[in-house]
């Protein structure tokens, strides 16, 4: 007999958070509850055999400036130090 893989994780959230992410949901024709399970697992890095990927692959809206993350490079997955990027997605150097 085959065990369960999956949790129920229930959270207290500010009313203005809910409402953020009932909006977003609503963007994209989602409950609440599955915009939430799909942003959870993205940012784990969860890969298509349901595995856990060491490092998460990058996501602009969760990564910050000195992060490792992998993003993608044609078919390939590479590892990369997240940037500090200006508004016009330039690369800032750094100054040592």
């Amino acid at each position: 007999m085959r065990g369960r893989n999956t949790t129920v994780v229930s959270v207290r959230l500010p009313d203005k958070v809910v409402a953020t992410l009932a909006e977003r949901a609503n963007r994209q024709d989602l409950s609440i509850g599955e915009y939430i399970r799909q942003q959870i697992v993205k940012s784990c890095s969860v890969n298509a055999s349901g595995s856990v990927n060491a490092i998460p692959i990058y996501d602009p809206t969760i990564h910050k400036r000195g992060d490792t993350v992998l993003i993608r490079k044609g078919k390939k997955l590479v590892q990369i130090i997240v940037p500090e990027i200006d508004a016009e997605g330039n690369i800032i150097p750094d100054h040592a």
